[in-house]
């Protein structure tokens, strides 16, 4: 029988879009790679099945390069055998062009150009196949799912949730864009008039 393949519960998406200043961008794939590995996301730094899924690199004659870049991240939260996390994680550059910037006394060639930096985080439930492949489970996971676990699974949704903006808040504080902050109380009523 064929391996099923995981429901997939959308939890968050969201775009980082950067234009206005140069960046490293080996500097940031190797930090990105490293927040993968310190948030178990991939596999150690050594192993060769990385999962990055692909990776396009277009040059004009200009010398200006359009680059994207896939990743499709899991992870298992305390082995669990029902839920997983994933981060689907596309790179776009476009209109990348080599810069040389002087920064104390050193020359250093950053990148410029759009930079879009995509998530979207899904929660996989029953991952592994199991109750869908059972032949009596499979009757009764819409009701398991929907019923009894789902307090569970709404905390699961949370902490995904929680786990893609903070790497969103560390993306923008790398490529130095602006972040959303909470606004405080206005002093005025909200119409423009007291209701009391």
């Amino acid at each position: 029988m064929a391996k099923a393949e995981p429901l997939g519960l959308h939890v968050t998406n969201y775009e980082v879009k950067s234009q206005q200043f140069p960046f490293h961008s080996k500097s940031f794939y190797v930090m990105i790679h490293e927040w993968m590995l310190e948030h178990e996301f991939a596999p150690d730094a050594a192993d060769p099945n990385f999962p990055e899924t692909m990776y396009y690199e277009s040059r004009q004659q200009d010398g200006n390069k359009e680059i994207w870049c896939w990743w499709r991240n899991k992870y298992v939260p305390e082995e669990n055998p029902f839920y997983r996390y994933a981060l689907n994680i596309n790179m776009h550059w476009l209109g990348a062009k080599d810069q040389d910037v002087v920064q104390d006394g050193r020359k250093i060639r950053l990148q410029s150009g759009e930079f879009w930096f995509i998530v979207q985080a899904v929660l996989e439930v029953d991952y592994q196949g199991k109750w869908r492949n059972h032949w009596l489970l499979k009757h009764l996971l819409e009701t398991f799912w929907k019923r009894f676990i789902w307090k569970d699974l709404e905390k699961h949704k949370h902490e995904l949730h929680n786990i893609a903006y903070e790497l969103r808040k560390d993306v923008m504080e790398f490529l130095q864009t602006r972040q959303p902050r909470k606004v405080p109380r206005s002093w005025w009523p909200e119409k423009g008039h007291i209701t009391h």
